[in-house]
């Protein structure tokens, strides 16, 4: 036996035994985590190098104007459907891999509204004589119905847990995206080169990706009715993060293009992390759906999750004193972002236990749940981003956005809670502790 498989063996044995302690399958944790994990650390290397060379090549107003294109690009992808990628994973988890196809083709019909959004936003521009935003928005309504959906492979892949597979290609199409954008914001620094680098290049490599899983991993031709009803469910409902997410950098940017780019870089490091966590989504998604991880009290939960906020947690000091080195460093331009990004750092907290929590409900199929925790999430988001930002710039968005995942982050607690077995089973286990503690 090589010395490789025999700390491969004894890594397992090590986490077959945590797992009378942690009562959690930590095998298929650090398994599929592993690649998960290895697929974004690429994935934020390559987006931090991008966003060095941006950060040190493009005007600040380019690099302004370049995120406020992503920011309403973003918005109009609700159109495309964003979280029927969550049901079209759960259906391949359950076997039913024949709805790729379905849900693929109506993300494509769907997403027609947004080439008439962002055609509409094109001549809007191009009418008041800013030639620069309406190229880049018809770039953006030639591509933006195809460019999600054609990553409709990475959704099989997961569903399956071929996390490895998964991993691969995702880096694979990654560094090839990162490569085409520093090769044209070096060549052609403005912002119509750069924005359809990002959404053309982005189709084609999807699409030669695609092709390859098709071929390489056929699905199989059983069907799930309830894959796109769900989906569109689960869009509505993601549709609020996704605002939420872009409506700031849209505010900002009508009050400064170069606001919106510290902002950008302040936020950005973070986001990488954030999208990290939730990639636990995937992790734990399909273990949800066939009911083999029984959460059913807080206690089991937070034991299934200690070692997650503990690592996070040590991260997020980490990066906090080390963030003023950095930037000097890597970000001279924009020294101004330290403070953002440290206070921002501790948003990861409340984005890991919403992750959580929502792959529990999403499992579980709780429709109505969800949209009780959409209709509070988008209250929150109007109610705070818009008049925090206009009045306090970069600082006004932070704290309206703290506001807004502190309002989802009770939701999801209230809504999780707001179960007869959980709430039972919870209120069991409590009156069992007391009681042990009475008798001992």
């Amino acid at each position: 036996m090589s010395f490789a498989e025999r700390a491969r063996e004894k890594a397992v044995r090590l986490l077959r035994w945590s797992e009378h302690y942690t009562k959690t399958d930590m095998v298929y944790l650090a398994s599929g985590g592993f690649w998960l994990s290895a697929g974004y650390a690429a994935s934020s290397l390559s987006s931090f190098a991008l966003a060095l060379v941006f950060a040190n090549i493009l005007d600040p107003n380019t690099y302004g104007a370049y995120r406020y294109v992503l920011a309403v690009a973003s918005v109009l992808s609700v159109a495309v459907l964003p979280g029927i990628d969550v049901s079209l994973q759960r259906s391949v988890a359950r076997g039913k891999e024949g709805a790729m196809f379905a849900v693929t083709w109506t993300r494509v019909r769907w997403g027609s509204i947004a080439n008439i959004f962002a055609a509409g936003l094109a001549l809007y521009y191009l009418l008041h004589h800013n030639t620069q935003l309406a190229a880049a928005f018809l770039a953006v309504a030639c591509c933006i119905s195809i460019m999600d959906p054609l990553a409709c492979y990475d959704d099989l892949l997961r569903g399956r847990r071929a996390f490895r597979t998964a991993t691969n290609l995702a880096v694979i199409g990654q560094l090839a995206s990162t490569f085409i954008m520093m090769g044209v914001a070096v060549l052609f620094p403005s912002l119509f080169p750069i924005v359809i680098a990002y959404f053309a290049g982005w189709c084609v490599i999807r699409g030669a990706l695609l092709i390859y899983t098709l071929r390489t991993f056929p699905p199989n031709d059983v069907q799930d009715p309830e894959a796109v009803p769900y989906g569109k469910h689960l869009t509505v409902m993601k549709g609020a993060s996704v605002i939420a997410a872009s409506l700031g950098s849209i505010f900002l940017f009508h009050i400064s293009a170069v606001q919106l780019a510290v902002y950008s870089i302040a936020v950005a490091p973070i986001e990488q992390m954030r999208g990290m966590l939730n990639n636990v989504e995937s992790l734990v998604l399909p273990k949800f759906s066939q009911d083999s991880w029984d959460v059913w009290n807080w206690r089991t939960l937070v034991r299934k999750s200690g070692p997650l906020f503990a690592v996070l947690g040590v991260g997020i000091v980490v990066y906090v004193l080390a963030a003023p080195y950095l930037y000097a460093i890597l970000f001279h331009k924009y020294i101004a972002a330290i403070p953002y990004t440290q206070v921002w750092a501790f948003s990861l907290l409340l984005t890991a236990l919403s992750v959580l929590l929502g792959a529990i409900l999403r499992a579980r199929k709780e429709v109505k749940k969800l949209y009780i925790f959409n209709v509070a999430s988008i209250t929150s988001t109007f109610l705070f981003i818009g008049p925090l930002t206009y009045f306090y710039g970069i600082w006004g968005l932070l704290g309206a956005q703290y506001a807004v995942k502190t309002v989802e982050t009770i939701t999801f607690c209230y809504l999780t809670s707001w179960n007869p077995r959980f709430a039972e089973k919870s209120a069991q286990s409590s009156d069992g502790e007391n009681g042990t503690n009475a008798n001992a």
